[in-house]
């Protein structure tokens, strides 16, 4: 009895036949994604399967093995002249995907070592062009075990522009990556990206798409569909993963690419979602080049960087630390710079996760100068909000908020949300909207607080103040702290300081006189290292008034003498009245001798007479350093006009 030939018997004198005919014939050359080769069926352990390649040229290999047990492999391979020009282990289960350049006069083989009879059923294309894989193949799909080959493919994009990518994991999971780190996408079971997301832009020519299955997972069912939807990148353009990144996952970092047609200066809002001891990094690339790296982000918060786009390859890379706990997931808004008004929001921690990096920060163009609404608030936690460094620096707390006007200059300006490391966490918010007013009007008031003291990172903080042309001014200070702590306050007309008051002890209100020049000046409040407790204050800047007038303060033995000043609208004799609750001090006027010596501890009232011709006159408080405090007021009213007055006044001592 003869023995029957088997299917692959007959498969290889077909091909052997084959082999031998046509071979003086041309060679014409496929079309893109033609099907070139297939065949499907059993091959025994010790067998080898082998056919010519009669299409030279990049092609796209498919190999489904399946029978045996999980191990069992097929060896794949591309051979001219005994020489392999590349090769694949294919395992039991798994369907591969490679490619290669098929060579003139190549050959096909399988080869079965395994011990065991596999199945197989491989199909060679010619390499296709996007969006679709192949003919009558869409979507790029396989099966890849942990430790097994990685698929690959290479495709022709035949057009520059963007293409939406809709991956998809049934189990395991895997990165995608396009060509060398251009694309580096993650993808988990439940866990796929959303297509409307995953929009890249693609250069016109040849692309490389690899699948890396996670080693970790015993088996990967993945997928990929391509679909042509525009030109370039737009802004706003947004990037969001799911929780895949990091922790005990393989797949550490991500990247993204962004093209876009002309250089653009960008906002980066970043939002990790995780365990909040966990962090990230943003890297970005401009055509290569690393020009921004972002503070480490943690789980939990949402934070901004600015930075800029140019024309062409832009990539972001997204990093997840190696000792992270679990997988983060992410949110990335790319947008171009805004015009005021505009809510800022996002959410920071302290220590033990921020040191000294926990900022944010963003540009905004103001598009008109002029006085702009700020409404600063904290729900929980405090942070410093600063524009353009030291023109405008503001602290803010859960308890403290701040709504105020500021001038700004009309153009792109710099905003920092400064995290205090003392607070766990802060979720913050600023606003900021544009008024019809382009100057500030006097008296011009500001308030603000939790200043310096033991461990306080915020010590200080700038106020601008505009005004339509130059005055003298009267600077009235309410000081609120421990007795002992003090502040400073200074005035700049520009960027030269014009006035400063080194000490303003706690429960002072104090006063000092100076003067205002034409367009931007500015009040820095700050504080000193020694200071043990925070500080609050109020600072009024007034025009100087006419007489009638009154004015009270608050002086410590150690503290700055006051100065105030008034103008006298006639000459006249004037009605000074001196009230004191407590402690001691004296007046002087005009530099002139004191109105008033060895006044009562206890509550006086005192009336003194006094010339004085029309225009400036200063009130000096002079305090008595034996006393702690002295609680004081000034008031002055005109008793009769004259025809003139001496600018210096001398009075005679009054003892009460």
């Amino acid at each position: 009895m003869k023995p029957r030939p088997t299917y692959v018997s007959i498969l290889l004198i077909v091909l052997l036949t084959l082999s031998f005919v046509g071979t003086n014939t041309s060679i014409e050359a496929a079309d893109s994604g033609e099907e070139l080769f297939r065949s499907a069926g059993a091959l025994a352990n010790g067998n080898t399967f082998s056919t010519p390649m009669y299409s030279p040229g990049p092609a796209n290999l498919r190999l489904k093995v399946s029978g045996g047990t999980t191990g069992n492999t097929l060896k794949m391979r591309i051979i001219k002249d005994n020489s392999d020009v590349a090769a694949w282990n294919v395992r039991s289960g798994e369907t591969t995907w490679g490619y290669t350049n098929i060579p003139s006069g190549g050959k096909l083989t399988l080869e079965n070592t395994s011990g065991q009879t596999l199945n197989y059923d491989i199909v060679v294309y010619a390499r296709g062009v996007a969006p679709t894989i192949a003919d009558n193949v869409s979507t790029w799909s396989g099966t890849s075990h942990g430790i097994g080959t990685a698929s690959v493919i290479q495709l022709t994009v035949p057009t520059a522009g963007r293409y939406r990518f809709t991956l998809g994991a049934t189990s395991g999971s895997f990165q995608l990556k396009v060509d060398d780190n251009y694309i580096l996408k993650t993808v988990a079971t439940g866990k796929t990206p959303d297509p409307a997301d995953s929009v890249y832009y693609l250069s016109a020519g040849a692309h490389t798409f690899r699948v890396i299955q996670n080693p970790d997972e015993s088996e990967t069912k993945w997928s990929m569909a391509l679909e042509e939807v525009g030109s370039t990148d737009t802004l706003p353009n947004q990037e969001t993963t799911k929780a895949v990144l990091g922790g005990t996952t393989t797949f550490k970092e991500e990247w993204i690419p962004l093209q876009i047609t002309e250089d653009q200066l960008v906002n980066i809002r970043v939002a990790a979602t995780g365990t909040a001891t966990d962090k990230l990094t943003l890297d970005l690339y401009n055509n290569g080049e690393k020009v921004y790296t972002s503070d480490a982000i943690f789980g939990g918060e949402i934070a901004w960087g600015s930075t800029q786009l140019v024309t062409g390859t832009n990539a972001l890379r997204i990093i997840a630390n190696d000792a992270n706990s679990a997988p983060l997931a992410y949110s990335i808004t790319t947008s171009v710079i805004p015009d005021a008004p505009l809510t800022w929001k996002g959410t920071s921690y302290g220590q033990p996760s921020h040191s000294t990096d926990g900022r944010s920060s963003i540009k905004l163009n103001f598009p008109t100068s002029g006085l702009y609404q700020f409404k600063l608030e904290a729900n929980p936690g405090r942070y410093q909000l600063r524009l353009d460094n030291q023109y405008l620096q503001k602290t803010i707390t859960d308890t403290v908020s701040a709504d105020f006007t500021a001038y700004v200059t009309e153009g792109t300006r710099s905003l920092v949300v400064i995290q205090d490391p003392a607070e766990t966490k802060t979720t913050w918010s600023v606003t900021i909207t544009p008024t019809e007013q382009l100057n500030d009007k006097l008296t011009f008031s500001q308030s603000g607080g939790t200043l310096g003291g033991s461990g306080n990172t915020f010590r200080e903080e700038w106020i601008p103040l505009q005004v339509s042309s130059g005055q003298p001014v009267n600077i009235r200070v309410v000081a609120t702290g421990t007795y002992t702590d003090a502040l400073q306050i200074e005035l700049f007309n520009g960027d030269t300081r014009v006035y400063s008051a080194t000490t303003i002890y706690g429960g002072e209100v104090f006063w000092a006189t100076s003067k205002l020049s034409t367009g931007n000046n500015r009040l820095r409040i700050v504080t000193p290292g020694s200071n043990s407790e925070e500080m609050y204050y109020q600072v009024d800047v007034q025009a100087i008034e006419e007489i009638p007038n009154k004015w009270e303060g608050v002086t410590h033995s150690n503290g700055i003498n006051p100065i105030v000043q008034v103008e006298a609208p006639i000459s006249g004799i004037y009605d000074v009245i001196l009230e004191i609750e407590e402690g001691l001090g004296q007046v002087v006027i005009d530099n002139g001798m004191p109105t008033t010596s060895n006044v009562s501890l206890a509550s006086s009232s005192t009336t003194l007479r006094v010339p004085l011709s029309a225009g400036m006159h200063t009130f000096t408080w002079q305090q008595d350093s034996s006393q702690p405090i002295t609680r004081w007021s000034i008031e002055t009213n005109l008793r009769t006009a004259t025809g003139s007055a001496s600018t210096t006044v001398y009075l005679p001592l009054i003892t009460r």
